[in-house]
């Protein structure tokens, strides 16, 4: 081991600052097998979202909304033009 002029030796290469610093950390790196991919909690519910239709779905949802808004809005001002020229409304 080497000492430095103090007396204290240097901080061991493990402990880099790169290096996981809790047993938490350090079980992937240390139980995972090198050619698996990683599972992780977010990977999983990704997949089960891309193979459920839960995208498609919620984009079909938010194209319905869009089209429900603008309906509603279309309404919303010829009821306002009806009101300002007093009773006839302009299509």
């Amino acid at each position: 081991m080497i000492q430095l002029s103090s007396g204290v030796s240097p901080p061991s290469p493990f402990f880099s600052k790169h290096a996981p610093r809790t047993a938490k950390e350090n079980a992937p790196q240390k139980h995972h097998d090198k050619e698996a991919p990683l599972v992780t909690f977010h990977t999983m519910k990704a997949r089960e979202a891309q193979h459920s239709g839960a995208k498609e779905e919620h984009k079909a949802l938010k194209a319905r909304k869009a089209a429900r808004r603008h309906t509603a809005h279309t309404e919303r001002v010829k009821r306002y033009t009806k009101r300002l020229n007093g009773g006839t409304a302009t299509s």
